[in-house]
């Protein structure tokens, strides 16, 4: 006996994912296959998104924050190096004031001994410091015995040595006293000239 099949459908269009008949698929493997799909996609994906969210990111933010404060530290060590400058200056100043202030306090004594060997009948009217070593002295008197007792004075003084008497010169005065003009010079001795 012959069979005979008769096809009351019509043909039935090739499908993409039909399976070939007769293979017995487990569909566990089917899922576990597609979870393993779905999960070698995704996690590289979930992987770069913390990468980015945890590490990167806040390493990035604090690189910017560093690069700001490098910023920031460079502008602080261009005024530092300018206040550097200007500490410097003011030091080179301080030193020139201290060694002055010295040779103040040095010449403060000269010309303190000159007023103690000077007589009250007398008086100076220009003084000169001829290069650290020579002192002049210019001055009037009333009467000579005030200028022998200040030629006196000055050959016993501490700051000065080999007092030259000048010359002595009579003038009347304004209000009709009669003063003696005089010059003196002396050597200035190694602890005023310092």
């Amino acid at each position: 006996m012959k069979i005979i099949s008769i096809n009351l459908v019509g043909e039935r269009p090739v499908t993409k994912l039909a399976l070939a008949e007769g293979l017995n698929v487990d569909p566990m493997l089917i899922l576990t296959v597609g979870v393993g799909l779905i999960a070698a996609l995704s996690v590289p994906s979930l992987l770069g998104f913390v990468l980015d969210s945890f590490l990167i990111n806040p390493t990035q933010a604090q690189i910017d924050q560093i690069k700001q404060s490098i910023g920031t530290n460079k502008g602080k060590a261009s005024q530092l190096a300018v206040i550097q400058k200007q500490a410097q200056a003011l030091e080179g100043d301080y030193n020139t004031l201290l060694t002055l202030a010295r040779q103040s306090g040095e010449w403060k004594t000269v010309l303190e001994e000159i007023r103690d060997l000077t007589p009250t009948d007398m008086w100076l009217t220009h003084l000169e410091i001829d290069g650290g070593k020579k002192l002049k002295l210019e001055g009037s008197a009333l009467d000579y015995r005030a200028i022998a007792f200040f030629y006196t004075n000055m050959q016993g003084a501490s700051h000065f040595s080999h007092p030259v008497l000048g010359g002595l010169e009579a003038q009347e005065a304004q209000a009709g006293q009669p003063v003696i003009r005089f010059t003196l010079d002396c050597d200035l001795q190694a602890a005023a000239g310092g």
